[in-house]
């Protein structure tokens, strides 16, 4: 294969890469242009919210006639009519994604977007990107999602990149700090102010949005007496699990227009039905409703203006509605399906106006209005100061202050609320591999289950998690305490930096030429790309495997670097699985960073000495320390208090697992060729053969799954004596529960770092037989264990062993061990 087909095979979809190359090429080229601000609303939904608010004030102000006003927008046609209106005034439009977006997303001075930013956006120094957010939260958000650690990535990201974050209520600024984990690593500015889009509700002009109404195809209608009738407004938010495909609920939209058409005085209300912004662009091409909805380019708060009551769910557009004092009602038929997803914040109890999951029950309450609004007079008041304190139809003037005059006050000389300085703690940077099921998962998870999170900020990286269940599962055990996200898209480089990109991949540092090729900028702006502008203290590569994460590190600017090593290396880059070693060429390269970190961590004191001495970098030896691995033993504690009754046995096919007559040998790993599965199944054979009342009982999964199963089969393991005495369990979420009722630990290990597995074995009180792999020293507790070599001859004389008492047991003191092995873990840190 070609380099430049190598290159195109490492960075995915070739439409997608050739936009990344295009706006890295506008981001090292194009200076930052001082006068332009480029608005990103909704995903370049239209000209609307926030964002919208700001850009009109500016329009009307002789003070900013210089600025360059860009819109970013997806849809041509459908905003065809606003668009027209404003590009008499200079404004310019550009298509998202196109290649004018590009460029002036990598020049403009000010950005200003209520959602999240392009994945592959980078903030360039000098440029202001304000994120304005879309709503006060009444429906939980961030890490209060079940998915969130591996859906919210670019979200944060996008918060981390934003000098400003505005907030319209204490609540949102809570939610930023802690549903968004934002405090302890955010650097930007909280502005506390009102919504500028709440401005819009107050100062639009009637007329002004009828008539925009009316181009959309929009009319709205007048009663017998010449008069514009009022206007019901049902405006529900999306629904599902999955914000780029939403429920569309179309025939319930339908059904509650029809009803309230049709019980209300239909010469008093006009009914109009405004879907959520994502909701109406998975509609808007549909022929069967067209002409039906609000489109998504009316800005709801300029319709707010003209709407008597509002019938909504849980959107945030009814907090918006409050400064208005006209009454709202909740029409919620999912309220337990909702909750049960994405849960609330307030009690339904708290909202300023009466909930029902019915809608006869809402004409109801609109014949009589009156008395619902004195019934929801106090509930009303207390919303409103909670959730829009600061709506005082001065809120866009504020952030212009602030983010363009670069003022602190208004012009009485009150201060704005503006909240910075959120780093308290020393912050720690984790990447901590692809999150498979594997060892180093398991001693990266309890790890982050051990730190002290009231001395560090800790956020976890991982790689690219594409929806599979086995990463998302393992993502989702990380300590709730971190702040976890994974690397989403590819980096943005040019043509030329993609082949420098693949070139140091593949060679590394190997000084001379090799290192004069490192694309550091490429790799800084990677990093910025995922972490914005959040700075680290200490930056760590957990995994040590992946050349690329590796080198991403170095670009952790003044922090301080380590680099973990969980293996006899040597022999993991060597290894064979399914005729290829995966880890040669890449263990290469990472060999070859070390000499840019600060520390190289082995996962024991033998670790790392196999390591120092077999790779060889004796030069680099004073760099070199110990982190042994931490294990979770609280849980093996808690799993073990589990028992598995006989029912479930029979029905798991766990032969002999209860049976105190028989005994049950147990190994726990994956299947891969270091673990030295076969070597086990052949000597078990043997013990299975002099000791029929026998069974192997073997936890995990991996590659060579189907090749032991077959060695199993051939050797009669499978039904001699008519029993399955080799057990395969599979990936058990509570392996503790076996464990516990087998007699014997075993663990025939090629080599090892030091497995955690041997302290989980030793916590549940099993004997225990160990290889003599390489570093199996760091792993030895007094008498507390028989050692035997790695073939199968070995491993059965030891088994055997078990029938004699010969295999010794200790008590383990797990406290005083974890104690220690975070005080190594601090002190690597430290420094």
């Amino acid at each position: 294969m070609s380099i430049l087909g190598k290159v195109k095979g490492k960075v995915g979809n070739l439409k997608e890469t050739k936009r990344r190359m295009k706006y890295a090429s506008f981001y090292k080229k194009l200076k930052i242009n001082e006068n332009v601000v480029l608005y990103d609303s909704f995903m370049s939904r239209g000209l609307l919210d926030n964002p919208y608010a700001v850009f009109k004030k500016l329009l009307e102000e002789k003070e900013f006639d210089d600025l360059i006003h860009v819109w970013a927008i997806e849809d041509f046609t459908g905003n065809e009519s606003i668009m027209d209106n404003y590009k008499k005034r200079g404004v310019y439009f550009v298509k998202r994604h196109s290649k004018e977006y590009l460029r002036y997303l990598a020049s403009a001075k000010y950005l200003f977007t209520n959602v999240s930013m392009p994945f592959y956006y980078v903030k360039k120094d000098g440029q202001i990107l304000v994120n304005t957010w879309h709503g006060v939260p009444l429906k939980k958000l961030g890490y209060d999602l079940p998915d969130a650690v591996y859906t919210i990535s670019n979200v944060i990201r996008s918060m981390l990149s934003s000098d400003y974050l505005v907030s319209p209520c204490p609540h949102l600024t809570r939610v930023y700090l802690e549903k968004y984990k934002l405090d302890g690593l955010y650097t930007g500015k909280i502005i506390e102010t009102g919504y500028p889009r709440c401005d819009l509700i107050t100062q639009t002009d009637r007329y002004e949005i009828i008539n925009k109404l009316s181009d959309m195809g929009i009319e709205i209608e007048l009663n017998k007496n010449g008069d514009y009738k009022q206007i019901i407004l049902y405006a529900p938010t999306w629904k599902g699990t999955d914000f780029g495909r939403p429920d569309l609920s179309i025939e319930e939209y339908l059904r509650v227009k029809e009803v309230l058409e049709m019980r209300l005085d239909p010469d008093k209300y006009q009914i109009l039905i405004k879907p959520h912004q994502v909701v109406y662009n998975a509609l808007k091409n549909r022929e069967d409703v067209k002409g039906l909805f609000v489109p998504a380019y009316i800005d709801a708060d300029e319709l707010l203006s003209i709407t008597d009551i509002l019938i909504s769910d849980y959107s945030s557009i009814f907090f918006d509605f409050l400064i208005t004092g006209r009454p709202v009602i909740f029409y919620v038929p999912d309220l337990k399906e909702y909750t049960d997803y994405h849960g609330l914040y307030f009690d339904m109890n708290e909202l300023p106006g009466p909930v029902t999951d019915n809608v006869e029950d809402i004409c109801e309450y609109i014949k009589t209005i009156k008395q619902i609004r004195e019934r929801y007079k106090a509930n009303y008041a207390t919303m409103k100061n909670i959730c829009a304190p600061f709506e005082n139809g001065e809120s866009t003037k504020s952030i212009i202050d602030i983010v363009f005059r670069n003022k602190d006050t208004d012009d009485f000389g009150n201060k704005y609320h503006i909240l910075e300085n959120f780093v308290t703690k020393k912050r720690i940077l984790l990447y901590g591999g692809g999150m498979l099921l594997n060892g180093i998962t398991t001693s990266f998870i309890n790890l982050l289950d051990h730190i002290d999170y009231d001395k560090y900020d800790v956020t976890v990286f991982s790689g690219k998690i594409a929806h599979i269940p086995e990463k998302m599962e393992m993502l989702m055990r990380v300590n709730k305490r971190a702040r976890t996200f994974p690397r989403i898209s590819y980096t943005p480089a040019t043509f030329g930096e993609q082949i420098l990109f693949y070139l140091n991949r593949l060679f590394g540092f190997r000084g001379g030429l090799f290192d004069k090729l490192y694309p550091k900028a490429t790799y800084d702006r990677e990093f910025r790309r995922c972490f914005g502008d959040a700075e680290f203290d200490v930056a760590i590569d957990f995994s040590g495997y992946g050349s690329f994460y590796s080198i991403l590190m170095l670009s952790a600017k003044g922090a301080r670097k380590l680099i973990w090593q969980h293996n006899d290396l040597s022999l993991d880059r060597m290894k064979k699985v399914e005729g290829k070693r995966p880890h040669k060429r890449e263990l290469k390269v990472v060999f070859s960073t070390y000499k840019f970190y600060d520390k190289i961590v082995g996962c024991s004191e033998a670790t790392m000495n196999i390591n120092l001495k077999k790779i060889g970098y004796s030069e680099l030896k004073d760099k070199c320390t110990f982190v042994e691995n931490i294990a979770n033993l609280d849980r093996v504690i808690e799993g073990a208090k589990e028992s598995i009754t006989e029912e479930e046995a029979e029905r798991l096919g766990y032969d002999g697992l209860l049976d105190r007559n028989i005994t049950c040998f147990v190994n726990m790993g994956r299947f891969s060729p270091e673990k030295n599965h076969k070597e086990l199944i052949k000597a078990f054979n043997k013990i299975n053969i002099n000791h029929p009342d026998t069974r192997l009982y073997i936890i995990g999964e991996g590659p060579l799954y189907d090749e032991l199963k077959v060695l199993c089969k051939d050797l009669g393991l499978f039904n001699r004596n008519g029993h399955k005495n080799v057990i395969f369990t599979g990936k058990l979420d509570n392996p503790f529960a076996v464990m516990k009722e087998c007699n014997l630990f075993i663990l025939p290990s090629i080599y090892e770092g030091q497995p955690v597995v041997l302290l989980e074995a030793r916590t549940l009180g099993l004997p225990i037989i160990m290889s003599d792999f390489d570093s199996h020293t760091s792993s030895l507790f007094g008498d507390g264990q028989l050692v035997c070599g790695k073939d199968s001859e070995s491993i059965y004389e030891a088994m055997e062993k078990y029938f004699d008492g010969g295999i010794p047991t200790v008590e383990f003191d797990a406290e005083g061990y974890t104690r220690r092995a975070m005080e190594e873990f601090e002190r690597a840190c430290e420094g």
